[in-house]
């Protein structure tokens, strides 16, 4: 940034023109003032390389239709019961006799789980990710998960998920809760829901949203704006930037006449080397008449 190229973005900004936010790093590190990645790693609930693609399942309230309760050596002859809430506390496994225990268990019968979220009308839900108990995987068969009680995906009623499966609905669907059913015992180690943070849309989140007010977070699987796209930029993702000859919003503006052919700025229209001869102001389309003696 700065006219001499001098001086760094400031923390929490990186990238050409200092115009993009840093993610969740851990411990609150900094980013890389360069690309943005964080080397340190991800703080707690956040994944990819910039630390902008978050769990928002982590830690929220979780419900099932019934709970194993069990006591037998492998528990350390206590009572143990499996709870709805060990299916989002950030430890994953397939291990359902790992230690510390962590995975929810049901008993028999058609059962439900449920996640309940704290997420935005913006949070468009497509990526989950199970982790499941690594034995008995038949019990699985015709697995059903549901967003906000419309279908996301669902399994045959004779095949089921692996242990680590990476689900995508058929649709991006908007909801506050997530819910999965089985017709038989259901066991879940870790469930994770994956959206972008504020700014960042796509599969992995790593294209920044464009649109026209500063306060609007753009669709987070299109990167759709609705109140459009950024001066600039165009196309219903707002990634593809004017072509020449034009700019501003919706790219409707013809661009003047920089000195040399040289390249004027999309957003505004300016030409930063200066107006060919006879051409002046900003955007260089005022025609320059000079009086002749």
């Amino acid at each position: 940034m700065e006219i001499d190229c001098q001086t760094a973005c400031p923390n929490g900004y990186y990238g050409p023109n200092c115009d993009d936010q840093c993610g969740n790093c851990v411990d609150g590190d900094v980013c890389i003032k360069t690309n943005g990645t964080c080397p340190g790693g991800c703080a707690a609930g956040w994944i990819n390389d910039r630390c902008n693609h978050r769990n928002i399942a982590l830690g929220r309230i979780a419900r099932q239709s019934s709970t194993l309760t069990e006591s037998t050596v492998r528990t350390g002859n206590t009572t143990h019961r499996y709870e709805a809430w060990y299916g989002v506390d950030g430890r994953a496994t397939t291990d359902v006799h790992s230690k510390p225990l962590t995975c929810t268990h049901t008993n028999s019968g058609d059962q439900t789980w449920t996640v309940y979220l704290n997420n935005s009308n913006t949070d468009k839900i497509q990526q989950i990710k199970l982790y499941l108990r690594q034995h008995f995987p038949f019990r699985n068969k015709g697995m059903k998960i549901y967003v906000g009680g419309q279908l996301c995906f669902q399994w045959s009623h004779t095949t089921y998920p692996p242990a680590i499966a990476d689900v995508e609905c058929q649709q991006a669907l908007t909801g506050n809760n997530l819910t999965i059913q089985t017709s038989d015992y259901l066991t879940l180690c870790e469930v994770q829901i994956f959206v972008c943070s504020h700014g960042w849309f796509g599969e992995d989140c790593d294209k920044q949203c464009h649109c026209s007010l500063n306060t609007e977070v753009c669709e987070k699987i299109t990167g759709q704006c609705l109140g459009g796209c950024a001066p600039g930029y165009m196309e219903i993702d707002c990634q593809t930037a004017c072509p020449n000859g034009y700019y501003g919003p919706n790219c409707d503006d013809q661009c003047g006449n920089c000195v040399d052919g040289d390249v004027y700025i999309k957003t505004n229209g300016t030409c930063p080397g200066g107006c060919a001869a006879g051409w002046i102001n900003d955007r260089c389309n005022h025609h320059c008449h000079t009086n002749e003696s």
